[in-house]
């Protein structure tokens, strides 16, 4: 109980109001830079041979390592935050109304350019 009420503040008329945790939108930034230096990284992890450059890179790249689960971490407690008093229905209702649309749009197109590509390969 102690968690909720550190995420939500009680107001005079006594309706929850969430708050914004600004902490997060730190952990999002660090965590955005450590996936961008994981994508940089990977390419230059491909270096030929031992070198302290190839070396300094790994070291790098696991250090970074913590940004997935970091992310679904911070998806979550949003999601729970912003939806904790939702109808378990309704909430998956409202989501797959925002996302299915768009998942068969972009999947006919990807269907139609693959089938282009073979079609100019074959």
């Amino acid at each position: 109980m102690h968690f909720l009420n550190l995420l939500m503040n009680k107001s005079n008329n006594d309706k929850c109001k969430l708050q914004k945790i600004v902490e997060l939108d730190y952990l999002r930034g660090i965590s955005a830079l450590a996936v961008i230096s994981i994508h940089v990284l990977g390419f230059y992890s491909r270096i030929e041979g031992e070198s302290t450059l190839k070396i300094v890179i790994s070291y790098l790249a696991k250090f970074a390592i913590f940004a997935v689960p970091c992310f679904v971490f911070i998806s979550g407690l949003v999601l729970y935050k912003n939806y904790f008093t939702v109808n378990v229905c309704s909430f998956f209702k409202q989501r797959f109304s925002k996302i299915l649309p768009m998942y068969i749009i972009f999947s006919f197109f990807y269907i139609i350019l693959l089938a282009s590509f073979n079609y100019s390969q074959g």
